[in-house]
């Protein structure tokens, strides 16, 4: 069985989602010292960043006249996916 190949673009939004959720955990747990507040600091941060960075890219676009950079809702879906794999043990240790 061959495995599907993820375009380098879409691999490199789900380890920086992967990681901005990471970030957003550790900041919740060390700084705040809330475990509580651990799941939801690394879902929005992550969320903050995938919607951010779109929005941004358009503006981007929209400035310049041409489009320099890509605005794709699989780029976000890629990098929350990367964020819910590392809010997916958090959450399962919550129970």
């Amino acid at each position: 069985m061959k495995l599907p190949l993820v375009p380098p673009d879409k691999a490199q939004h789900f380890i920086y989602g992967a990681a901005i959720a990471f970030v957003g955990v550790l900041i919740a747990v060390m700084a705040l010292h809330k475990n509580q507040y651990a799941l939801l600091c690394g879902a929005v941060l992550c969320a903050a960043f995938a919607f951010g960075k779109e929005a941004m890219d358009w503006y981007q676009n929209r400035k310049a006249g041409v489009k320099t950079h890509g605005v794709e809702f699989m780029d976000a879906l890629a990098t929350l996916a990367g964020g819910a794999f590392v809010l997916a043990p958090v959450y399962l240790m919550r129970m």
